[in-house]
């Protein structure tokens, strides 16, 4: 169920986990700094512990990527969130993989650390100036022509060339489309 979660949670930006709270995507831009400095753009899973409503796409959606009726998906995914209470509450907390960690703490809240961020992996970087297009004379750019002096050309007869008869493939096909329809209607 965790890949389902992971899933759902990239695709839509948000995912309510019932009894536990809810988790989101915050995206930032990227943007410059320092007139040259090229910042990436940040994207952090926040997580707020609050009465997490049902969400009837998401159930739809689990019931689609697990091949089950809808009501079995609402009965699969509160089983899974009783059992994320619970494994929440032991020492190394509840880990949410591609997401985060999760722990209950003593006063019944939950205390949620969010995995690396992208950010570290991505470093910014200086923007160079434009160079103008005035400093680049025609001049300097070399241009290569080809030589086509000892090239020798040779008549070909076109009855040596072999036939090209992809409209027989074509034919092919079509018939077996045509009888598959056929039988898939008889």
């Amino acid at each position: 169920m965790y890949p389902l979660v992971y899933k759902y949670l990239m695709l839509n930006k948000k995912v309510s986990v019932p009894g536990i709270g809810n988790f989101s995507i915050d995206t930032k831009p990227a943007f410059i700094e320092h007139g040259n400095l090229l910042q990436p753009p940040v994207s952090n899973i926040q997580f707020k512990a609050e009465t997490a409503l049902a969400d009837r796409n998401f159930y739809e959606f689990i019931a689609s990527e697990m091949h089950i009726e809808d009501v079995d998906a609402i009965k699969q995914f509160h089983e899974f969130s009783y059992e994320l209470r619970g494994s929440a509450s032991y020492a190394d907390g509840l880990q949410f993989p591609g997401i985060g960690t999760l722990k209950k703490q003593s006063n019944g809240s939950f205390l949620f650390e969010e995995e690396q961020n992208t950010v570290d992996f991505y470093k910014p970087f200086t923007i160079k100036e434009t160079v103008e297009a005035e400093k680049i004379v025609a001049a300097e750019i070399p241009t290569i022509e080809p030589d086509y002096s000892n090239l020798e050309l040779t008549p070909t007869d076109e009855a040596d060339q072999p036939r090209d008869l992809w409209w027989v493939y074509a034919i092919a096909l079509a018939v077996i489309g045509i009888a598959a329809i056929v039988y898939n209607y008889m």
